[in-house]
């Protein structure tokens, strides 16, 4: 495949494909191969889609393969060098209408990279070629081929992301070859770029998720051989596969500390977006779009605007950018009958952050207290509205700091925030409860930015005592200067207890020392020992040592203080919880919870009914009637209010959207058999009958949860089912009511006693209730053998009657 004869051949199918006419094949004075050792990098430099020529497109498509086939063949030998392949395969699949061999060339283009690119052949200056030819092909102009350049560029781009999500091109050039698409004339190039920004993070998560997922099950599956020859080799086979197993087992279960966990909060921690992060111009493109989309002749869908108006403000808040156009164009759309205007706002809240100035926040806080927050509008409307503003205002406290002007006005702008705030906290009385929840979460952000801005009767202890150690918002363009490195107090308490520690063990060394050397010593030598005890200057050292000691007691006794009242534990080597009784339950993703049905919402967009259910939290969660084991549009349940559900929590994200509820297997829900809803057998689904308990203990419903939980297993000689929820309910069904009281008050009394105590109870509950179940039993009993006698008497009587008569 390497020589004279292979270029010969090479160049011979190359024109064909190409349509260039050579009369002689032997004359040819350069070959492939002589280029490339000229110049690795030689590249058309004009336009790299060239048309074909008509008889090139006139080739039968059988040839045209057998050709494309043989130069595939000759290249995985490496006859052909791989970019002048490249320009000649991006030709044909831009103008060949030939599926079949688009997809062939494609997928031939995609794993040649990434054999190119395999560990220990990386070939950067390969790479480079590549990737510039790509870029070229992006960035080009459409002139009169616009069908056949709009193919090439999104073929281009379809490469560039697929390598990006497998991690064979993750660098800076391959995000510039995309972010090149972002500003094409062609929407579809452009939406394909911008859908690969948003998206790529979270795709290549799937691929990991998935990856392990594969690999666990080629684990989990274990070839016992049982239906061929024992033999020693198979044995060993299979202990190794049950080795493999019980150690990726271990390490699923107890995964590695060091990692940091996911933390979902959104105001809290901004997320980082590696493929944005690795953008050249970040100010120009966004200027670009924006450009584009207020122009006067655009024809751009509204989804298209939603995907751009996604990714320049996630650009913005994420490279921290100053777009001052932006946030005037946003007001536009931010109305209660604009389409998808949850997006919107989701949109403008991460479009914020500290460098923006107060002036443009204003305007968008007026217009959505204008458009959302009235008494015109919807109580959903309203809650949407309210926690809109929370997220703004948390990602720009300075909006929020009166030292601007004397009273709380702004000089550039008539807001008066003081009163814009407490306008908003009254809502937390509001008669509906969505709008309620919200105005109580606006009033306890305040409490912790700046709680100088409510009235004193909503600050409440926290609020009061922050108040008075002067917490506010700095204003706009101030920081908080350093003064020290940031616990350096913490270090200097670690090397204090350190030193502390040291001295302890060299105490206890020498005690252990001197009683070594008293254990052989005689009679006289432990008169000269007493003696030598009995001496004031021994009896000072002694107390002198015992000071020490508890000093340094003290010191690493008190390295652990808890400040809440509940039940201690041991989650890992290293980290100790406590389950308190005095905090409200907020829910997070994979919770079991028990809600109540309040009502139906509407109509989802595949078909199924969006009920609102009460979980007890601060939200309301939502319900699809499609979330169910084998739920379809026409077979699917129907709630009315008031009815119990056991669920879990999908999703929750606080800043505008509510908690989504699933009656469906999770991923927390292994090994639980999948029984469709209507057998009334599923884990998650309608409780019938029973009877439920609210506002039990969080710290109680979370220790009956634990597999080892010594109440329930004690009552599992009682028959009845139950349904926990982390939330605060408790649903008890058994088959007496004296079980159910039994089954109540046992679990109400575990939370105040010890393990033995609650066994104990358990079993002289459970005697007790049976010795009154079989009184009762034996009383029943009588009275009925009584009353069948009376009634055998009446009978006879009527007898011996009719007789004398």
């Amino acid at each position: 495949y390497k020589g004279k004869e292979s270029d010969k051949i090479a160049n011979m199918l190359i024109n064909l494909l190409l349509g260039n006419k050579t009369n002689n094949a032997d004359n040819n004075t350069t070959t492939i191969s002589q280029k490339e050792e000229k110049d690795p990098n030689t590249t058309d430099r004009g336009s790299p889609l060239i048309l074909l020529s008509s008889s090139a497109l006139s080739l039968h498509r059988d040839v045209r393969k057998a050709c494309v086939s043989a130069l595939i063949l000759m290249r995985n030998k490496g006859a052909i060098p791989p970019l002048k392949l490249l320009e000649l395969f991006f030709r044909i699949m831009s103008v060949v209408p030939d599926k079949s061999l688009r997809e062939l060339l494609y997928h031939h283009i995609v794993n040649d990279i990434r054999n190119i690119n395999k560990k220990g052949k990386r070939d950067e200056k390969v790479n480079r070629s590549i990737q510039a030819f790509l870029h070229r092909v992006v960035s080009m102009s459409q002139g009169g081929a616009e069908e056949q350049t709009a193919v090439a560029q999104k073929r281009a781009i379809d490469m560039t992301c697929e390598l990006y999500r497998r991690g064979v091109w993750t660098d800076d050039r391959t995000v510039a070859i995309v972010s090149s698409a972002v500003t094409s004339t062609t929407n579809n190039v452009m939406c394909r770029a911008i859908r690969f920004f948003l998206n790529i993070e979270e795709k290549m998560a799937e691929d990991k998720q998935r990856e392990e997922d594969d690999e666990w099950d080629g684990v989990n599956t274990i070839d016992f051989h049982k239906h061929s020859r024992k033999t020693k080799t198979r044995k060993r086979h299979v202990a190794r596969q049950v080795k493999n197993r019980i150690k990726a087992q271990k390490a699923k279960e107890q995964p590695d500390w060091l990692e940091m966990e996911e933390n979902n909060d959104a105001e809290g921690i901004k997320k980082l977006y590696p493929a944005i992060e690795l953008l050249r111009d970040p100010q120009g493109i966004v200027e670009k779009l924006l450009k584009r989309m207020k122009g006067s002749n655009s024809t751009l869908k509204h989804e298209v605007k939603l995907l751009m108006m996604n990714f320049v403000t996630r650009i913005v808040g994420n490279h921290e950018l100053l777009l001052l156009s932006l946030y005037p164009f946003l007001q536009r759309y931010m109305a209660s009958h604009q389409r998808d205007v949850t997006s919107i706002l989701a949109y403008s809240v991460q479009a914020c952050h500290e460098y923006v100035p107060p002036e443009e926040v204003y305007a968008i806080l007026k217009t959505i207290a204008h458009n959302f927050i009235t008494e015109r509008c919807s109580g959903e409307e309203m809650a949407v509205g309210i926690n809109a503003v929370r997220a703004i205002c948390a990602r720009v406290p300075s909006v929020l700091s009166t030292e601007g002007g004397g009273d709380g006005t702004t000089n550039s702008v008539s807001m008066d925030i003081e009163g814009f705030v407490r306008d908003l906290a009254a809502f937390g009385k509001h008669r509906d409860r969505s709008v309620s929840i919200a105005g109580r979460s606006w009033t306890n952000f305040i409490r912790e930015i700046h709680p100088g801005l409510l009235q004193g009767k909503d600050r409440g202890l926290k609020g009061t005592a922050l108040h008075k150690s002067g917490t506010k918002p700095l204003p706009y363009g101030q920081r908080m200067a350093a003064s020290g490195v940031e616990g350096a107090d913490l270090l200097a308490a670690y090397e204090a207890q350190k030193k502390a520690a040291a001295l302890i063990k060299k105490n206890d060394g020498d005690e252990y020392d001197t009683d070594d050397e008293s254990v052989g010593l005689g009679e006289e030598s432990m008169n000269d020992v007493d003696q030598k005890e009995k001496s004031p200057v021994d009896d000072d050292d002694k107390t002198t040592t015992t000071n020490e000691d508890e000093s340094a007691n003290t010191s690493t006794e008190e390295r652990i203080v808890v400040t809440l009242a509940g039940r201690l534990y041991q989650h890992r080597r290293t980290t100790w919880y406590v389950w308190t009784n005095s905090k409200r339950y907020q829910p997070k993703a994979e919770d079991r919870v028990v809600g109540i049905v309040q009502d139906r919402m509407g109509s989802s967009p595949d078909g199924g009914d969006i009920y609102k259910v009460d979980i007890g939290a601060s939200h309301t969660c939502t319900l699809s009637s499609l979330d169910f084991e084998g739920a379809t549009k026409r077979n699917r349940p129907q709630f009315v209010s008031g009815t119990l559900l056991y669920a879990r929590v999908v999703s929750f994200n606080g800043d505008v959207c509510d908690p989504v509820l699933s009656c469906t297997l999770g991923p927390h829900d292994a090994g639980i058999p999948r029984k469709d809803w209507m057998t009334e057998e599923a884990a998650y689904g309608e409780l019938k009958g029973g009877t439920v308990l609210t506002k039990l203990p969080l710290g109680l419903t979370r220790l009956l949860l634990t597999p080892d939980s010594v109440v329930l297993n004690e009552l599992s000689k009682l028959p009845f089912e139950v349904a926990v929820g982390v939330n605060g309910y408790l649903w008890i069904h058994s088959s007496r009511p004296e079980y159910t009281v039994l089954i109540r008050n046992a679990i109400l009394n575990s939370q105040i006693l010890s393990s033995e105590q609650i066994r104990s109870m358990v079993r002289s509950l459970i005697s007790t209730v049976k010795q009154s179940i079989n009184t009762e039993t034996t009383t029943n009993n009588e009275e009925e053998e009584r009353e069948q006698s009376n009634n055998n008497n009446s009978d006879d009587n009527r007898n011996y009657s009719s007789m004398e008569e």
